[in-house]
């Protein structure tokens, strides 16, 4: 019975593991596309406007 209760606490912390890391990458792509709008409006500010 006690392999069982390691069992269900290795899958919960999987589970944890997983949502954690979406979270965190779902973040990071965000601030991805943030950051490369950015370069793209410098690039068109130093490019045309200079």
């Amino acid at each position: 019975m006690e392999s069982i209760g390691y069992y269900i606490f290795c899958i919960i912390a999987a589970v944890v593991c997983f949502l954690l890391i979406k979270k965190l990458t779902g973040c990071m792509i965000k601030m991805l596309v943030a950051f490369i709008a950015a370069a793209i409006i410098a690039a068109i500010y130093f490019l045309y406007f200079k």
